[in-house]
């Protein structure tokens, strides 16, 4: 524990995981994708991935996507 103690960590406080499973259900993402997008969501930043399903929730959703599939539906 003293370790990762040292560790430069940034602690985001207790998420809620309602917001991850609603994501989650609502776009068909894995818990992983949408957590992903929950924390683009709260922090309101631009979120950077290659998958479909998640840059096209993201969108829908209102995130700024990055990459090749900024545009694409």
């Amino acid at each position: 524990m003293e370790r990762v103690r040292r560790l430069p960590l940034y602690d985001a406080g207790i998420g809620g995981d309602s917001s991850v499973l609603l994501l989650a259900a609502s776009y068909t993402l894995s818990a992983y994708d949408a957590a992903y997008l929950a924390r683009a969501l709260n922090r309101c930043i631009r979120l950077a991935t290659l998958d479909r399903e998640l840059s096209a929730a993201a969108r829908k959703e209102g995130v700024a996507v990055l990459g090749p599939l900024s545009h694409s539906d």
